[in-house]
């Protein structure tokens, strides 16, 4: 095997330096190692001549491959007193050889002369240290460049996790759902072992306290951190929770197993070393909820995993916020509904207690009549039997029409989507307004509907829509020769389409564009509140269907488009016929 370098190369370069092979074989030493063993005259072993003590003791000494750019420190075999210390370098050539550049250690002139050696055995020339800079630099760049692709590859990581967690929390219509999909969606992508949220214990607490909503991917492992946390109470200072609250941040033990200020820490002793992290949720500018994590794999890149956290802890607390407005939009939106709802029941009230009057007056005739019967002593069975059928059909309309303004009037925003006959929806609906339309002389048709028809819905909102329309369309037409409103029922496919036409001949452009916001309308001070079409809209797209006005039609006709499904594939399929 040829050598890298000539005898002359070789003691230029350092004259302790000497090279050998890939299995640790000497084939070239320098000057000042020739001297101290003159007999090294075939190839051996340099690990016969010298017992490597730093690193490692243990390390092989029959092969230096692995200690390529490290300081070692090897010990002369022969004479303990000399200590050779240096540097592993290599020239990359394929054949993968080493040389090892080394400086005794003992420098005293006495020492020296008893080894062999005097002052000329130590000069050394420039090319051996311009060879070392250039590989330690070699050696620090590799790692940077190795640092940096993992820093790359950990900020593209936690960056796509922020991404991902950002979208599929956009959908999300209550904090659990959006907790539970972040603990999860942070523990599978960093192989993180447990997420858990605490929770504000009541509005306007001092207390946080678990929500119950875990991620642990070892169950057995932290069974006693979950019954430990979920009996606790955290205020200001207490455990890892209370030091968020204390400073409004995210919190990092890197060990939770011996910090005081983990008062949980029995609970996870066993496990040697466990990270924990907790991250403040701010709802409003105050801390209303705190996620933890925990983990027993050493954190990467913790600089930046604790920015992640950061970033975590700001857009969880804005989709909070999001989440807080909307609920109470909701809320508003609901009480709006239903004071709307009890505006149109006052506007047909009249009818409505004309339907129970008339009712009511048959009830009193038939009694007449049967106490005059009684009077004359000929009660019989046939007599009594048509008057007590005319009775009970009375009974049952006026229960019918209490039921249904029960049914109509109560607050149900938060009702779940049904299965709903649309025939008999219809039919409950005009019953609470055609005497008013009888009475107001307008001509009422509606259109034949199948019985199969039904459509999964919130009937009752459904039901105050349409009624919101027909209400409409009366003080539209009332007064006028000839009025009439009619409602009809369309297939249409994955929708039902419900229309109400009245005879009126549309409405102003200037109106149409505005008819549909909160608080407009055209109608006599004290007569409506301008929120009918508003409410109604909004019903419909909570609906995922909508509200809109024919402008192709030549009288006035208002369509509603409800979805036959509330289900997600019958969603997706309305999405992809637009």
């Amino acid at each position: 095997m040829t050598a890298l370098l000539t005898q002359e190369a070789l003691d230029a370069l350092h004259p302790f330096a000497f090279e050998t092979d890939q299995t640790g074989i000497i084939v070239r030493v320098g000057r000042s190692l020739r001297k101290l063993f003159p007999e090294v005259v075939e190839p051996q072993l340099w690990s016969d001549l010298f017992e490597l003590v730093q690193p490692s003791p243990q390390a092989s000494n029959d092969s230096l491959f692995a200690l390529v750019g490290e300081v070692i420190t090897v010990v002369n075999k022969r004479d303990s007193r000399l200590r050779l210390r240096g540097q592993v370098v290599c020239n990359d050539d394929n054949r993968a050889r080493y040389m090892f550049s080394l400086t005794p250690s003992l420098w005293r002139a006495e020492q020296l002369q008893e080894l062999g050696l005097d002052i000329t055995d130590f000069e050394v020339g420039t090319i051996i240290f311009d060879f070392l800079v250039y590989a330690q630099a070699q050696k620090q760049a590799r790692d940077k460049a190795a640092q940096a692709r993992g820093r790359l590859e950990w900020d593209a990581k936690i960056g796509k996790l922020l991404h991902q967690i950002s979208l599929e929390t956009y959908s999300a219509t209550s904090r659990r759902e959006a907790y539970h999909i972040t603990i999860s969606s942070v523990c599978k992508t960093l192989d993180w072992e447990v997420g858990h949220v605490l929770e504000r214990v009541g509005y306007g607490s001092q207390y946080l306290a678990s929500s119950g909503l875990w991620y642990i991917s070892d169950e057995e492992a932290y069974k006693e951190l979950r019954a430990a946390s979920e009996g606790c109470f955290f205020s200001d200072g207490e455990g890892l929770p209370g030091k968020v609250l204390e400073t409004s941040k995210v919190v990092w033990l890197h060990d939770a197993t011996s910090d005081p200020i983990f008062f949980r820490r029995k609970t996870i002793q066993k496990l040697s070393r466990v990270s924990a992290i907790a991250v403040p949720i701010m709802v409003q500018g105050r801390i209303e909820a705190i996620v933890e994590f925990f983990t027993r794999k050493n954190a990467v890149e913790q600089e930046t995993s604790y920015q992640f956290f950061q970033l975590l802890g700001i857009q969880l607390s804005r989709l909070m916020d999001r989440l807080e407005s909307q609920q109470k939009e909701r809320e508003q939106l609901a009480l709006l509904a239903q004071s709307a709802k009890m505006a149109t029941l006052g506007e047909i009230a009249a009818g409505i207690a004309h339907e129970i009057n008339n009712p009511v007056s048959t009830i009193s005739l038939v009694g007449h009549i049967i106490k005059r019967l009684a009077q004359n002593g000929s009660v019989s069975n046939e007599d009594l039997s048509p008057q007590l059928d005319r009775l009970e059909l009375c009974v049952k309309r006026i229960a019918k029409i209490v039921s249904e303004l029960r049914s109509f009037s109560r607050d149900t925003p938060v009702d779940g989507f049904q299965s709903v006959s649309l025939k008999a929806l219809v039919e409950e609906t005009l019953d609470l307004c055609h005497a008013r339309f009888a009475h107001g002389n307008i001509a009422l048709r509606v259109l034949d509907i199948d019985p199969s028809w039904s459509a999964e819905c919130r009937g009752v909102q459904i039901s105050q829509v349409l009624l919101n329309l027909l209400s409409n369309a009366y003080d539209a037409v009332v007064g006028m020769g000839s009025a009439w409103i009619e409602l009809s029922v369309a297939d249409r496919g994955a929708n039902y389409e419900i229309a109400v036409t009245d005879s009126g001949m549309g409405i102003p452009e200037s109106i149409a564009a505005n008819m549909m916001q909160p608080f407009y309308t055209t109608k006599p001070l004290g007569k409506g509140t301008g929120l009918g079409l508003s409410i109604s809209s909004n019903i419909m797209i909570d609906h995922r269907g909508s509200l809109s006005l024919d402008r192709s039609s030549v009288h006035t006709r208002f369509v509603v488009k409800l979805p036959k499904s509330q289900s997600p594939q019958h969603q997706e399929e309305l999405r992809a016929i637009g």
